[in-house]
């Protein structure tokens, strides 16, 4: 039976993007998701998480459609976008007249995490949403994005949010030779960390998980892509190959990912790699292996409660679970699974969407696969479809401060 379609892809984004619309603030630059406690960043750093991680997935299905856009979602967020960057100010100097100025970047070291989702958004989505803007807010949002340029606070996967953001300003011809310093800065960085066979540790210190798959394979390939960069795209491009090529056994036959380090409750992003595959070509997955892969993951995590009776992606794995929440955790944080929406990219007629669906490495074969650089053993076996056991790992993360 198939996992989905691309229509179910694109229903799935509205009923997601349509859920959390009430909990805007009036002019749209915040949105409060409902939860029992704060991020350690704070209420209003949390709204913008809710703002940057939805905005991503809107950007995604307008994108993808052409700028088909029947729910109007690109207005709402050119209407925060407005707001949010109208009076950018420190919680210490949040007054009643601006009660949704986004926080400023040197003193919520968060708003650097999403100002990576809200450049990769306003670059995919610019023909509809950037180039309608006037001269004001445009220019309010660049002084808003440009310390996104510097250094990263934190030194792991969080040098690609810079690169993100430089990426968009290269595109519009702005502060170019400063753009091109933060790309080249950050991607000597995380160069260091690549230890072969397209695995990265995420950090100077041999951290392995899905951050491998959903942050530092896909910033630099999708910037590479995007950019129609072809060097870059040959250096970073066969990676992302070697990845997938051993990465898929870390997934059922059902889609499961394995449950393997922190940030668990990002969930179906762990799909946005095949899909990025995919789109670059840079893939050992046939078309319809591609879409099994990634349908089967939203499809395992949607019919588990993943999305709760109000609509919105809760905290947690399957539904709420508090073991996998950390303190970075917001409840907005769980729209990092828009990623996993990357497919939508991918025009109507790809063959990713319209070949038959192939099975999984997991349903062809019994398999134990080795990965070198994480010192990890995976044993699949076809009968069951199931990845059962994995042998032993050099480091599992389940907790850490310096996260997004």
């Amino acid at each position: 039976m198939p996992f989905g379609n691309r229509d179910d892809w694109e229903s799935t984004a509205d009923q997601l993007l349509l859920a959390v619309r009430p909990h805007a603030t009036p002019r749209r630059a915040l949105i409060n998701l409902p939860g029992s406690r704060p991020s350690c960043s704070g209420p209003r750093s949390d709204g913008l998480e809710g703002y940057a991680r939805t905005f991503l997935l809107a950007a995604f299905r307008v994108a993808g459609a052409q700028g088909h856009d029947p729910h109007g979602h690109l207005a709402r967020y050119a209407e925060g976008l407005t707001a949010g960057t109208e009076n950018p100010v420190s919680d210490s100097e949040l007054t009643p007249a601006a009660p949704e100025s986004w926080p400023l970047m040197a003193d919520v070291r968060q708003a650097v995490v999403e100002s990576a989702s809200i450049a990769l958004a306003l670059r995919l989505t610019r023909p509809w949403l950037w180039d309608t803007l006037d001269e004001r807010t445009r220019a309010r949002t660049v002084d808003w994005l440009l310390p996104a340029l510097a250094p990263s606070p934190v030194d792991n996967n969080w040098w690609l949010f810079g690169l993100t953001v430089a990426g968009f300003l290269q595109d519009l011809g702005i502060e170019t030779d400063r753009a091109r310093g933060t790309i080249d800065r950050s991607l000597a960085r995380i160069e260091e960390w690549h230890l072969g066979d397209g695995w990265y540790s995420d950090g100077p210190n041999r951290a392995f998980d899905h951050y491998n798959a959903w942050a530092l394979h896909f910033y630099p390939v999708l910037h590479a892509h995007l950019a129609g960069d072809e060097a870059l795209l040959a250096r970073y491009g066969p990676r992302l190959h070697a990845q997938l090529e051993a990465g898929t056994r870390m997934f059922d036959a059902n889609g499961a990912p394995m449950p393997y380090g922190r940030s668990l409750t990002y969930r179906f992003a762990a799909a946005a790699a095949p899909w990025l595959g995919a789109l670059t070509g840079h893939t050992p997955l046939t078309p319809g292996a591609t879409r099994r892969l990634a349908s089967g993951t939203l499809r395992y995590f949607l019919d588990r409660g993943a999305v709760g009776a109000d609509g919105l992606l809760t905290l947690g794995w399957h539904g709420p679970y508090a073991p996998v929440i950390q303190g970075y955790s917001g409840p907005a944080s769980p729209y990092w699974a828009a990623k996993g929406f990357l497919g939508l990219l991918l025009p109507a007629h790809h063959p990713a969407w319209t070949d038959p669906e192939e099975p999984l490495p997991a349903e062809t074969r019994d398999a134990v696969t080795t990965l070198g650089p994480p010192n990890m053993l995976i044993q699949s076996t076809a009968a069951d479809g199931l990845v059962p056991s994995f042998g032993r790992v050099t480091e599992v993360r389940t907790s850490g401060p310096s996260s997004n």
